[in-house]
Order: structure tokens, then sequence, then C-alpha cells
């Protein structure tokens, strides 16, 4: 199996007007010969210098995934002290305010024998097979997602507080697009406490009604807040590669951008994508090769 990834992040209309930076940052690529991984991060608005912050959570979360593939354990990220204990480093050696750090962190991770994804905040997630395109988009009331930097800033306690109100305010909701575009949805809704630990999103490799896994993607929530274009339509753009060499996803936001500006403004907020290709043909082509040399 062959993993092709790449990454792309856009300004969006409101920091650009105001003259703030890109507070959405990603980063793919590979842990050993054959492990992928898609990181995305966003920083929040409201918070101090996240343009920073989002970068410095996509790199602690790429630390601690390096130190995960010697052990071959991705799931116990969110809990895992190791990236926790480098963002703080980070912001220490810096000289920075928990505010600073305030973004969220999304993660995948592929490999010829799973593919998983898990999130720590909002954000949308879309696993595209042969004949499906599964998007899990995650969301919290008021626009007040949980940041790892909570945890770091003893600041958990507050964030339960500011979602007091309301029972469960994390939502998760399953959209499967299916190849003769009908749609099929579910949703459900979550406690605080679930919510603060993060959402798995699981993959199979195959599915016996969708096909094959082709496309790992990760996006921020700005992916839902392109002027004039719907989320699904936005998603389906952004995986509309032509080929996967080289900077792929840079390539295809760069277009997605000169189209959605031509019906609209654009993004209005902030977007970020991380992408993980899967080429099951080469693998495919080698296992044909090796049953014909069997049977020779």
């Amino acid at each position: 199996m062959k993993l092709s990834t790449d990454h792309s992040f856009h300004i969006g209309e409101q920091h650009l007007r105001q003259g703030k930076p890109c507070q959405d940052y990603a980063l793919s690529g590979n842990l050993g010969r054959e492990t992928a991984y898609a990181i995305v991060s966003d920083g929040c608005s409201s918070g101090g210098m996240t343009d920073i912050g989002s970068r410095l959570v996509a790199l602690a979360t790429l630390r601690s995934l390096e130190e995960g593939a010697l052990f071959n354990m991705y799931h116990d990220l969110v809990n895992a002290p190791s990236r926790d204990a480098y963002l703080e480093s980070y912001r220490t050696s810096l000289k920075l305010e928990t505010a600073d750090l305030l973004a969220t962190s999304m993660w995948a991770v592929v490999n010829e024998r799973s593919a998983a994804v898990h999130v720590t905040g909002d954000g949308v997630v879309a696993l595209e097979y042969e004949h499906a395109l599964c998007v899990t988009t995650l969301n919290w009331n008021n626009n007040q997602p949980y940041y790892p930097a909570y945890r770091l800033g003893k600041l958990d306690q507050q964030f339960q507080m500011a979602h007091a109100l309301s029972q469960e305010p994390f939502t998760r909701t399953d959209d499967i697009i299916h190849a003769d575009n009908t749609v099929t949805s579910k949703s459900g809704s979550f406690i605080v406490e679930r919510g603060m630990e993060g959402m798995r999103v699981y993959g199979a490799l195959e599915h016996p009604e969708y096909g094959k896994l082709r496309t790992v993607a990760l996006f921020s929530d700005g992916v839902e807040q392109i002027d004039q274009v719907e989320t699904i339509p936005a998603i389906k753009a952004l995986l509309s590669f032509k080929s996967v060499s080289g900077q792929f996803a840079v390539r295809r936001m760069n277009r997605f951008m000169q189209d959605a500006k031509k019906r609209g403004r654009g993004p209005i907020d902030d977007i970020a994508y991380a992408v993980i290709h899967l080429d099951n043909e080469e693998a495919d082509h080698a296992s044909d090769q090796t049953t014909d040399e069997s049977n020779a």
C-alpha cells in the first residue's frame, strides 16, 4: 500500500479584514516506512497568540505520535503525558500564556492494518471510500470547544461551568453520502465530560458496502463556513485530486479558493486540512504478481 500525504491552510475573510494572522495550521507526513499521519489544529479567535498556539499544538501532537509509533500505540494519545509535556515545554521556553495555546487537536494515523482518527475540540473528518463518503462533524455549543491547553492551565472546571446550562453541549453528526448521492445521517449529543475526552473516528480499510478506503482527511471547522458553498460540496471539491503527487492538497486548496471567491467571499473563517491518500492498487498489483508466481 502506498500512502501519500499533504496539507494546506488558508486565512479567512474575517481575519484578513481585521489584519490578524491565520490561526489554523496543519501537518502531514510519515512515521517510518509504513505509517502516515495527518494533523490539524484550529486556534481560538478570542484567545491570545493562537496562530502560534495552533502550530505548537500540532507539533506537540506530532512529537507524541512519533513516540507512539515506537510502540504502535496511538489510541492513548489524548491522555498521554507526552503531548502535554511538550506543550508545556514550548509554553515556558517561549514565555507564553495559556491563552496563547488555545487550539484544537485533530490527528489521523493510517497504516496497512488500520485507520484511526481522534479529535479534541471540534472539526470535520472525511473518510472517502470507493462507493461512499463518510463525514463526521464534531461541534460544541456556542462555538466553545475544549482545548488541550485547558488541562495545562487547570481550567477544566471553568470550562465545565461555561457549559453548565446545557446537559449535552457536545454533538457528533455522521453523514454517509452514498454513490447515488442519497444521504444517511445520524447524530448524538454528549455531556461535557465526555466531550472533553475527545472523540475517536474509526475507518475500516475495506467496508463490505462502501469498498476500499481511499482517503482520510481532517478539516478545521472553517470548511463549514465557506460563503455560498455548503459543507459537503466543499469537502468533495477539496478531495477532488487530479493526482496525489507533490503538494496535491495545496494545489486543490488554491483552485478551490479561486472558485469559491467567484461565487462569494470565500472562506469566512480560517480553514486548514490534512490528507492521507491510500493507493491500494499498488498493493493489489503486488498481490496479483505473488499469486501468479506461486501458480507458475
